[in-house]
């Protein structure tokens, strides 16, 4: 007989690919032989490849005219000679429910909240929140508990709401050539003259960005107190916001947009002395780097998308964010800091705490 095989669906953003992890370990350590595929875009799939957790990739690109009709058919084709047990809408998308519709997946499950839009309509296994949330309310509980409990309600398997260790994403270790360009990006064969901090400037949606002025403050703050150097880590198209940024500090910062593979960067943020950052998928490759962080919510619910490893990490979070997803009754929580608004003042001081000089 035939190994059991399942299929996650996640065609959001790199954050969002992690978080289903943990789901497909409850699979793995409940169902005997089970085996799991997992479809993303082509950003999360380095960090993917190779996951113990994850025995098949596919990788979907709908961006830029994407697939197409015959790719799109042809990536069906794939994944319904990999088999399937089950299918999950980690991402409620209606371009995963159809390709799982035509790949001949049959029982498609997707979680959704009472009285909010429902997922797509090819997600037809709909497991209402009351059923699948855990002991907290659903806005206190971490997505990849959320997603996690998903595919334990829907195979019937046992779920304490808590994340195993060996459940979690970790990096493919770095080669000895990317750290190598590491070093040489960063400039580290040179005398260095204090901590090298590194800073993602914009999220993937506007409403997560933080002013350029703030991060120019917090540059010129840190150059006086520890004589740091910066860099600026992005996509090609941040260069624009890093060279703003270089005409408003009085701080020397480096522009490596574009200049780093994904693991490239991976490898980058093992070198760094700290990390500062918006809420966007650079947060969570620090954290699972090991790499000490700041990382600025400025529209996001720290709860629910916070980094999976906590240490050396502060979350820096605007008041109106507990308004907005109802959790001032969950707070407070170690390593959450809530203000009225993130100041320069409220990062330098974190960032004092993880360099040892505060």
């Amino acid at each position: 007989m035939a190994d059991p095989c399942f299929v996650g669906f996640q065609l959001k953003n790199i954050g969002d690919a992690l978080m289903c992890l943990p789901a497909f370990g409850l699979i793995k350590e409940g169902i005997p032989g089970a085996r799991t595929a997992l479809v993303v875009r082509p950003p999360a799939a380095p960090l993917l490849e190779g996951s113990p957790l994850v025995d098949k990739l596919f990788v979907a690109d709908h961006g830029h005219g994407g697939l197409g009709i015959g790719g799109t058919f042809r990536l069906a084709s794939e994944l319904g000679l990999f088999g399937c047990e089950a299918a999950f809408g980690f991402d409620h998308k209606g371009r995963s429910g159809f390709l799982s519709l035509i790949a001949g997946h049959k029982r498609r499950y997707a979680s959704f909240i009472p009285g909010y839009e429902r997922p797509s309509w090819p997600w037809r296994d709909l497991i209402p929140e009351p059923d699948w949330a855990g002991p907290n309310p659903l806005m206190g509980t971490h997505m990849a508990v959320c997603q996690a409990a998903l595919a334990a309600k829907a195979l019937g398997l046992d779920y304490d709401y808590s994340l195993k260790e060996s459940w979690l994403p970790t990096l493919p270790p770095p080669g000895e050539g990317e750290l190598e360009d590491a070093s040489s990006l960063l400039g580290l064969e040179r005398p260095r003259r204090g901590p090298v901090i590194g800073l993602c400037l914009r999220g993937r949606q506007p409403e997560k960005s933080w002013p350029l002025g703030y991060f120019a403050a917090v540059l010129e703050g840190l150059k006086d107190s520890h004589g740091a150097e910066f860099c600026v880590t992005g996509a090609q198209e941040d260069s624009r916001a890093a060279q703003a940024l270089k005409g408003l500090a009085k701080a020397e910062v480096s522009d490596l947009c574009g200049k780093t593979t994904l693991l490239g960067l991976a490898a980058l943020l093992t070198k760094l002395d700290l990390f500062i950052t918006v809420d966007t998928g650079s947060a969570h490759l620090a954290a699972l780097a090991g790499c000490p962080m700041v990382a600025i919510y400025t529209a996001s619910n720290p709860l629910q998308w916070a980094p999976f490893n906590s240490k050396g990490m502060r979350l820096l979070c605007y008041d109106l964010v507990k308004d907005r997803f109802g959790i001032a009754g969950l707070l407070p929580k170690e390593g959450i800091g809530f203000h009225p608004y993130v100041s320069p003042g409220d990062v330098l001081r974190s960032a004092a705490e993880l360099l040892g000089g505060g």
